[in-house]
């Protein structure tokens, strides 16, 4: 069973205020690498009572569905906790992550979405990265009308209904990035790994778990608005990530 927020309970977050945090875009620039996995572990995963262990597990965050999740099994809000990828070498210059429960309007609200986050990449060299940053929510839009277009109304509310049941990630299984926290980097790296590690979340309406419904590195498809130098360096680091 999931865990319950419990009203007479109060819950602080403690984190260092010396550190400062950026914001994550949600910006259509950038699509995602179908990378070919490895490896997916966890700190931690939620198990229910009668569903299969592996229902919340870390390989649900990279599996291409936006109806699976990586869920924390830690008592309460799962700060400290951690997902961890590995992959075949590949360009990124953005993160993307789907952040929260996404099967359903209900299951996003319900459960917590990550707030502030540690993002460690993982080069092919062998060296590491550490980056915080804080992601946006509220980013389970509702159906846009156009969707439902009938000239009877009774079946086009029915539609609506129907489909503002829906977490609507805008082309978010297609490979668009509508919908989702992009962690921009400032140069392309060959990356190998991802860590991101939970700091604070946004609380969900009735259940304490944090989810990630999706996460994978990201690439510009606005190449042509960068400069020469950014250019040259994306072909250099290119040729050196196979």
């Amino acid at each position: 069973m999931m865990k319950r927020i419990l009203s007479t309970t109060t819950f602080s977050i403690l984190f260092l205020v010396s550190v400062r945090y950026l914001v994550a875009d949600a910006a259509p620039d950038y699509s995602f690498h179908w990378v070919k996995r490895k490896k997916a572990r966890s700190s931690s995963h939620l198990v229910e009572r009668n569903k299969a262990r592996s229902n919340y597990a870390a390989a649900k965050a990279v599996d291409r569905k936006l109806s699976t999740a990586w869920c924390e099994g830690k008592r309460g809000n799962g700060i400290g906790e951690s997902l961890s990828i590995q992959f075949k070498p590949v360009v990124a210059e953005g993160i993307f992550i789907l952040n929260g429960f996404a099967a359903t309007r209900y299951h996003y609200y319900a459960n917590n979405r990550i707030k502030d986050v540690e993002i460690t990449l993982k080069y092919r060299n062998g060296r590491t990265k550490k980056l915080k940053r804080r992601l946006k929510d509220n980013l389970c839009f509702e159906v846009d009308e156009r969707v439902c277009d009938d000239n009877n109304e009774a079946k086009m509310r029915a539609c609506l209904k129907k489909q503002n049941r829906i977490c609507h990630y805008e082309h978010g299984e297609g490979g668009g990035s509508d919908g989702a926290s992009v962690v921009k980097l400032k140069a392309p790296v060959c990356l190998v790994g991802l860590k991101v590690k939970i700091l604070s979340v946004y609380r969900g309406k009735k259940y304490r778990d944090t989810c990630i419904a999706e996460i994978r590195p990201a690439r510009s498809t606005y190449l042509y608005m960068t400069s020469k130098e950014y250019k040259k360096k994306l072909d250099t680091v290119e040729a050196n990530c196979k």
